[in-house]
């Protein structure tokens, strides 16, 4: 039985398109689609498919590259948000055990110009999720943002804020849009009431976390 080495082309548009997904799975999850991965990759989705035959194929490729997959369903479970993967790893030193839970940690791709910011930071109206921000010239300012995953104890922004912005963290209560505040660290001891006639209020933040006294 022969068999056929793929062509230099092919061999590139592969790296390209698995560095297309790393970045798309990033951003969006398990729920990208062909068209998406196509357009960043800078490829036609006919061609995807005539490479890699299927989306879940094209995932599966890019695992296979580290891990001997035996089962693998990749949908994310509607109920729980997870996906489920059967895979056969190395074991020389038999310290994993039958019926033995173990955590495994996979990155999947690295998300540039997001930021997180606590979620307690992050509020919500019919316009959608904001965060209340001291801008340049001291003054109150309310940015939308997209905070659509939630990592540990605070949202993921993937969009609204940038690099610098001083967000208030806590004492939201206190802020208005517009307002004078002085960002101070998060963390620091606000001043005394009273320390000194007509001082604006502290807003502790530090970039890009703030909180608001």
């Amino acid at each position: 039985m022969s068999s056929v080495l793929p062509s230099f082309a092919a061999v590139q548009r592969r790296q390209r398109v698995h560095a297309a997904v790393r970045e798309l799975l990033a951003e969006q999850g398990f729920r990208i689609s062909m068209d998406a991965v196509a357009a960043r990759a800078g490829c036609s989705k006919q061609t995807l498919y005539a490479q890699f035959g299927s989306k879940q194929a094209l995932l599966r490729s890019m695992i296979d590259e580290h891990l001997d997959l035996t089962t693998v369903r990749l949908e994310a479970d509607p109920a729980t948000g997870s996906v489920s993967l059967r895979a056969t790893l190395p074991n020389p030193d038999r310290k994993l055990l039958p019926g033995a839970f173990v955590t495994l940690r996979a990155t999947l791709g690295q998300q540039n110009n997001a930021f997180l910011i606590p979620q307690g930071a992050i509020q919500r109206d019919t316009q959608g999720a904001y965060a209340m921000v001291v801008g340049q010239d001291g003054k109150v300012v309310r940015k939308l943002v997209d905070a659509g995953q939630a990592v540990g104890a605070n949202w993921l922004i993937t969009s609204g804020l940038a690099a610098g912005d001083q967000v208030v963290v806590d004492g939201l209560q206190k802020v208005r849009e517009g307002a004078p505040a002085k960002p101070v660290p998060a963390g620091a001891k606000p001043a005394q009431p009273g320390a000194a006639a007509g001082q604006k209020p502290a807003a502790e933040g530090a970039k890009p976390e703030g909180k608001a006294e």
